[in-house]
């Protein structure tokens, strides 16, 4: 159910940003999918981030390419790893909004550090 209400969203928001829906549709979407399950949108936008990674690895200059920086990202994926794992051990949702957001806000920031300047 979640892996539906996420790609729900997704292909309302492509098909918003190609035209063929409109606003009032894909809000519908959202509104639809977040019913059935409220940290869908969450989830949306942390796969969005994750797509950034090896973007932005492909797209830095090889000097930025260093051990400290790669290490600096592992570390949030890892962050971001464990707290999906407890959440599904434990079905805590602190979890979940650390993974989510705190976890999704940390990945920018450290693609940002490391690839930004």
């Amino acid at each position: 159910m979640t892996l539906t209400a996420a790609e729900d969203i997704r292909n309302a928001e492509n098909r918003f940003l190609e035209g063929t829906l409109s606003q009032a549709d894909a809000d519908a979407v959202l509104e639809a999918a977040n019913a059935a399950v409220p940290y869908a949108a969450s989830l949306v936008r942390l796969l969005a981030a994750l797509e950034v990674v090896p973007v932005s690895m492909q797209r830095a200059l090889r000097e930025l390419l260093t051990d400290s920086n790669i290490a600096r990202i592992t570390d949030v994926l890892r962050f971001i790893e464990t707290e999906l794992n407890s959440y599904f051990a434990d079905a805590d949702s602190v979890h979940l909004t650390n993974a989510l957001d705190t976890g999704r806000q940390s990945l920018y920031q450290a693609l940002r550090r490391s690839f930004g300047y």
